[in-house]
């Protein structure tokens, strides 16, 4: 994507009995390139809880 910088960290943290809350930080460098990171990121959270969903159905 040509960055010159990035860094990224995940956390789950436990959120009740049965959830949790997944934090996705990114920092990326050239500014231009936040949306398009942004946009990736927001699909990436899609499959992650399209994945745990269906995972979650079949057990």
């Amino acid at each position: 994507m040509g960055s010159t910088h990035h860094n990224a960290s995940v956390e789950v943290h436990p959120d009740g009995e049965t959830r949790c809350r997944f934090v996705w930080v990114t920092d990326v460098l050239p500014d231009e390139l936040a949306e398009r990171t942004g946009a990736l990121m927001d699909r990436g959270i899609a499959v992650i809880k399209e994945t745990l969903e269906a995972a979650s159905n079949q057990a």
